[in-house]
């Protein structure tokens, strides 16, 4: 009640700087309703009764859409008794408007004024009842479905708010679809007094749908008109068109025995009956939500105007390592010649080629003569030597010293490095306390003995440094001289 007031008084205070606003003065107008509803149900808290105001209108917006959603008890008057398992009203926020929605009242707790209600009209997914918990089968710590929610005894309104009688031709009501969540729609035709009802859902064309008057709701509720004017410009992103989708294994949401949070699973047929993506059969089918989601219609091609791809692009599994453009012909090897008759399988024997020159492969009198004098040096120096010659022993070559290891001077001479920076350190500081110590003779004369060790080590370890950096830079010349 409090959170009402001060709404109002915020709406009033808009309404001195721009008077002329019809939207402030409309809300204005339906919150001073409201208020005086809750206080006539608070003017008797024993039986929790509520008397509503003849003429009163909730959710009333200036247009015809809703001029029957008035209440008025004062011909028939009914008490509000409030108790678990009794229905209810209460307000349910969606983007900038809100809806007064039926619902049942699962706890009461009279000390702390608060009830745990559960929607039976859902607008979103996350407020669907869980079937499960209702029957007490729902362990799910995370479950995808509402187990209620608990809202204050004064924001509970009766069911006689919404007016269900209110329902006629041209009505704007919300009616509820496959997936058990209550869209926005129009009443287009009506077979009797009491139904069923012919309704169009909005931004889904001229397609209609047949229901029952107990899946239809009365839209009502506080700003309600605006959310409306502004679905009808930019057209409904959540609604699913009632004839272009089916789910394999859904008829309907109370008759769903998948699990708690099993979500449904939606597929496509194409004009020819083809099923599109059947291999959504081995996922969790979350392509064809969101292509439900966003409003895909059969037969029709992708983007706005309707004239994209009709059908999905097949995927081509290519070898592993090339590249798109990469055409799976062209990738087996061919053969350099056909495989003779009587032909093995394998490798080729080597042929012995003793007689045969080691370039050309010809035999040693079908040479051709040398063109100049160095190919006759050329010639004469590559000829093989003769049998004779073949069973002299070769002397073996000398066995070359291992070179040292460049990695490991490189090791020294940075271990080398950082014992010469320490030491210098070290040298710095004896000498600084030295010349802090000059007065005490003792003091100093221990300074002068520390660094002339010091200066002694540091001389020899510079030694080692320089003779690590010849050694290096001696292989770097041998290895310059052998490279061209």
């Amino acid at each position: 009640m409090d959170n009402l007031k001060e709404q109002l008084a915020e709406i009033r205070g808009l309404l001195q700087i721009d008077p002329d606003n019809a939207d402030l003065t409309n809300l204005a107008v339906d919150l001073e309703t409201l208020i005086a509803l809750q206080d006539q149900r608070l003017a008797d808290p024993d039986n929790a009764t509520r008397r509503h105001d003849p003429g009163a209108e909730l959710g009333s917006t200036g247009s015809s859409a809703f001029e029957d959603n008035t209440i008025d008890l004062t011909q028939n008057p009914n008490e509000f008794d409030l108790k678990e398992g009794g229905k209810c009203c209460i307000p349910f926020i969606v983007a900038s408007a809100t809806y007064f929605l039926p619902a049942m009242v699962l706890r009461l707790d009279r000390e702390s004024e608060e009830a745990t209600v559960l929607i039976l009209t859902p607008l979103t997914r996350e407020s669907r009842p869980c079937d499960w918990f209702l029957d007490g089968r729902c362990n799910a710590d995370i479950c995808g479905r509402s187990h209620g929610i608990t809202m204050s005894l004064e924001h509970l309104l009766p069911t006689e708010v919404l007016n269900q009688g209110s329902i006629k031709e041209g009505a704007k009501v919300l009616a509820r679809y496959r997936d058990g969540i209550y869209y926005r729609a129009s009443v287009v035709a009506m077979d009797g007094p009491d139904g069923p009802f012919w309704v169009n859902y909005e931004g889904y064309g001229d397609e209609k749908t047949k229901l029952n008057a107990d899946q239809l709701v009365p839209i009502s509720g506080l700003g309600v008109e605006d959310d409306l004017e502004n679905s009808g410009e930019n057209g409904s992103e959540e609604e699913f068109e009632s004839d272009e989708w089916t789910s394999d294994t859904y008829e309907d949401d109370d008759d769903n025995e998948d699990g708690p949070s099993e979500e449904t699973r939606v597929t496509f047929h194409y004009g020819d009956g083809e099923a599109m993506g059947t291999w959504e059969a081995h996922t969790k089918g979350i392509g064809g939500k969101l292509l439900a989601k966003m409003g895909y219609r059969i037969g029709k091609g992708l983007g706005k105007e309707g004239e994209g791809r009709l059908r999905p692009i097949e995927a081509e599994v290519l070898p592993a390592g090339k590249g798109l453009g990469v055409v799976a012909e062209r990738l087996q090897r061919k053969r350099k010649r056909p495989r003779e008759p009587g032909e093995a399988k394998g490798r080729h024997k080597r042929k012995h080629k003793g007689n045969r020159d080691a370039k050309s492969g010809q035999e040693p009198g079908q040479q051709t003569p040398p063109a100049d004098v160095f190919d006759f040096l050329n010639t004469s120096l590559n000829q093989k030597s003769t049998k004779s010659s073949a069973y002299i022993s070769k002397p073996e070559p000398p066995t070359r010293a291992k070179p040292p290891d460049r990695h490991k001077l490189h090791v020294d001479l940075i271990n080398v490095e950082t014992k010469v920076s320490q030491l210098v350190t070290a040298l710095s500081r004896a000498k600084e306390a030295l010349a802090r110590n000059k007065g005490d003779p003792k003091i100093a004369a221990s300074y002068r003995v520390k660094i002339h060790e010091l200066e002694g080590t540091l001389r020899s370890v510079q030694q080692s440094e320089a003779a690590i950096q010849r050694r290096l830079n001696t292989e770097k010349q041998k290895k310059n001289m052998i490279n061209f």
